[in-house]
């Protein structure tokens, strides 16, 4: 059979800081659209593919979780973003271990000072 090829949205976070409020709003900048075969593409081919020039070792990686809506905000409040979307820690499964479907955001995050995930 030929490899299935599901569309998601990568996109990078930016914090900032909203007027008038405690919590920090975060934005999807350069918000792409890609296509992967989740059976073959591990979450670490996605950095790999598409992270560039930044050092694979300070991305973090956030994926929009089972049932939030393909079509997300742009900018989003920190306790909505937690509530939606859930770190990535096994950049070896697959795309379909994870059981993304299509239509999911997958976000990146730069993470600052020596940190290794």
């Amino acid at each position: 059979p030929a490899p299935a090829s599901f569309s998601f949205k990568v996109s990078w976070l930016k914090q900032k800081l909203a007027e008038g409020s405690r919590q920090p709003i975060l934005e999807f900048d350069e918000q792409q659209q890609y296509s992967f075969d989740p059976n073959q593409t591990s979450f670490r081919m996605v950095k790999h593919s598409c992270s560039y020039p930044a050092p694979p070792h300070k991305v973090r990686m956030w994926c929009s979780s089972f049932g939030a809506s393909s079509d997300l905000p742009l900018t989003m409040e920190l306790n909505v973003f937690i509530n939606t979307f859930e770190l990535i820690t096994e950049e070896r499964h697959t795309l379909a271990m994870a059981h993304l479907t299509g239509g999911e955001t997958i976000a990146f995050e730069m993470v600052q000072g020596d940190h290794v995930s």
